[in-house]
């Protein structure tokens, strides 16, 4: 089999035509994804109110450091 033969002024524009190529796919599917995902964001978004935690009070031995047992 022969091989191919491409001289400089071809390879300049078939690297053009694969870059221009690339940047469309990339393009393409950047933007249908984002819209997408925007479409998805404002259909599931729901304010929901959290509630804090209650404070409770702790004895002064659950703060300490304490050393492990030994395992026998």
């Amino acid at each position: 089999m022969a091989p191919i033969l491409i001289d400089n002024r071809g390879v300049i524009k078939l690297s053009l035509i694969s870059l221009l190529i690339t940047i469309i796919i990339f393009a393409t599917g950047y933007f249908s994804g984002y819209q997408r995902a925007i479409q998805l964001n404002t259909m599931v978004s729901e304010t929901e109110i959290l509630t804090l935690p209650v404070q409770q009070i702790s004895l002064v031995s659950d703060v300490e450091p304490q050393s492990p047992e030994k395992m026998l």
